[in-house]
């Protein structure tokens, strides 16, 4: 999986309607989502940014990116929460 930082010829798309974020919990049992499957899904920009300023808060969560292509999804871990909230200012 590749991080964020490494789209280097343009500024990766987060705030897009496109682009989907996905935040995983490194330990289960010390983060209950709101779904209680385990993982939480944002498609919004409010939902999306919401989901970073959480993850800013607790370095036990992991923010996976999913960016649809024309013939597939490619799916980047966020390495850089701030640069990432910069999309959402």
């Amino acid at each position: 999986m590749r991080a964020t930082s490494s789209v280097k010829d343009a500024n990766f798309p987060y705030a897009e309607d496109t682009v989907a974020f996905i935040l995983v919990p490194d330990d289960e049992s010390s983060f209950a989502t709101k779904d209680g499957r385990g993982f939480e899904h944002a498609s919004t920009f409010d939902k999306k940014r919401d989901l970073l300023l959480g993850a800013q808060c607790n370095p036990g969560l992991t923010v996976l990116a999913v960016w649809p292509g024309e013939t597939r999804s490619d799916v980047f871990e966020v390495d850089d929460i701030d640069a990432a909230l910069e999309a959402f200012a």
